[in-house]
């Protein structure tokens, strides 16, 4: 839900801000419809990336849903959800809202978020009280994907069967699949720019 007059400046972080008219004006000159901020919830929101945000939460008069709030039940976002009058719902399922002390899966190590079971559940609750005509998933980081790259980009290995000859050996290349090859060993899996920025 950035603007153009908050701190990070890309494109993807002010989706909300589009969403709900707020944003830049050649690009929602583009889009086919906007919808009112009312009905639009931040569910799960735990870290605020810039501090002008809950401010602009307010004015625009989104409703925003902490962690705390959902813990036990998701009556509050049922009842926002029934009061809005919506029978479709679209939800954006940002990765950064699963607390990291349970799994660690976007760029960010932000705790204290919904726990994964808390989230399955509010999706569920959800799904029983409107129908989901959208889901989209965002912030995915595959830390453990890019670090394995690195460790792999240093392999040269060659796989032969008891029945090949040096020369038809499948190798190994970074889908983890094995073709034929030649006697000379390819790299186990291409090298990354750079190491991985992910921590």
């Amino acid at each position: 839900m950035g603007t153009g007059e908050t701190a990070y400046p890309g494109f993807h972080a002010m989706v909300v801000s589009a969403l709900t008219g707020h944003g830049d004006q050649e690009l929602l000159e583009i889009l086919p419809a906007t919808t009112t901020a009312d009905r639009v919830a931040l569910v799960g929101m735990h870290d605020w990336t810039d501090p002008m945000l809950p401010a602009i939460a307010d004015e625009w008069g989104l409703s925003v849903f902490s962690p705390g709030a959902l813990r036990s039940t998701s009556a509050p976002l049922l009842d926002w959800l029934g009061d809005t009058g919506a029978t479709n719902v679209a939800m954006h399922f940002d990765v950064d809202t699963i607390d990291a002390g349970e799994l660690q899966l976007g760029l960010g190590a932000d705790l204290g978020g919904l726990t994964t079971a808390e989230a399955r559940r509010v999706v569920a609750d959800i799904d029983g009280a409107a129908e989901v005509v959208a889901l989209t998933i965002a912030e995915f980081i595959p830390r453990q994907v890019m670090h394995l790259q690195q460790i792999l980009a240093g392999f040269r290995c060659s796989v032969r069967g008891p029945e090949q000859t040096p020369h038809d050996k499948p190798t190994l290349d970074g889908t983890g699949l094995s073709h034929p090859g030649t006697a000379a060993s390819r790299q186990f899996a291409r090298p990354l720019e750079g190491p991985p920025t992910a921590q």
